[in-house]
């Protein structure tokens, strides 16, 4: 991967970046700009522009979009932002035994959604030690907005740090969501959720908690799923930016579309994880 940024182009705030990556299962282009004042405003306004390769187990995804957005500041610490993404899309290279309800979406789609998200946070995000961050999205794909995709999703995050020490801190982050239908149609099957890795469940791998067809086996995602990561910090290093993190996550990802017991489906792990802010970035290692 590589990234070149500007956050003060021509004098004038704006911020500027274009990055690449390339790896087994995803090649990714973005470019983006932000204006955090508009005409000197509160007013935010950016603008990215992609294009992606996933490799799913069962199908190829390539995505081509653009997404602009406006913000505005509620108060010191809260935010309000609305975007929208256009996408040109298509799902090919499907494997022979994929499940049919992935086959239905072979060819050439478009996407039209629209979001609005509420954000505040009074972390400081250098090295968080003490504060709280929450967010909601809302997401309206389809309907109105024409398209190819009928679907409304919300997402919900919130984290909590408290300092033990000068360099020991307490961290929690909660995190659910949920995919309605908008309309007769179902869900798309890529706007599902898929969970594990670093990033929901540790200790499983990427995209490895998901529901399956029940017939096939194939992986579906999911329309339901939250998630919990408890964290104790220990910066045992602060000049080289070395954290050693004991954990322990507990979650769930299911399909409403099948019957399911969602005790069943919890998930648990715990470990340690060391973390390095290095000087190519955050490394994590678990």
């Amino acid at each position: 991967s590589g990234t070149i940024q500007e956050n003060n182009l021509w004098g004038k705030g704006y911020h500027v970046s274009a990055q690449g990556m390339v790896s087994g299962r995803r090649t990714a282009y973005d470019a983006s700009f932000f204006n955090p004042r508009v005409n000197d405003s509160l007013y935010s306004f950016g603008l990215d522009v992609y294009h992606w390769k996933d490799d799913y187990y069962d199908y190829d995804k390539r995505t081509t979009g653009v997404g602009p957005r406006i913000g505005h500041p509620i108060g010191e610490y809260s935010y309000l932002m609305a975007g929208y993404r256009l996408e040109f899309y298509k799902l090919y290279d499907f494997d022979d035994d994929a499940s049919e309800l992935i086959k239905r979406y072979e060819g050439n789609r478009i996407a039209s959604v629209a979001s609005l998200r509420f954000s505040r946070s009074n972390v400081n995000r250098q090295r968080p030690t003490d504060g709280t961050s929450f967010y909601i999205l809302g997401e309206y794909g389809g309907g109105i907005l024409s398209g190819d995709d009928d679907f409304i999703k919300t997402t919900a995050e919130f984290q909590a740090y408290k300092k033990i020490t000068d360099t020991q801190v307490a961290h929690i982050r909660v995190k659910g969501a949920a995919l309605f239908t908008n309309g007769e149609d179902e869900v798309p099957v890529y706007e599902r959720f898929w969970m594990g890795g670093m990033e929901s469940v540790r200790g499983y791998s990427s995209r490895d908690i998901v529901p399956r067809d029940p017939e096939t086996g194939d992986r579906l995602g999911g329309t339901r799923m939250a998630f919990a990561n408890i964290e104790y910090i220990w910066n045992f290093n602060q000049d080289l930016g070395l954290n050693l993190v004991p954990f322990f996550d507990i979650g769930f990802n299911v399909d409403t579309d099948h019957e399911y017991d969602v005790y069943d489906e919890i998930k648990k792990s715990f470990g340690m994880e060391l973390r390095w802010r290095s000087p190519m970035g955050d490394l994590r290692f678990c």
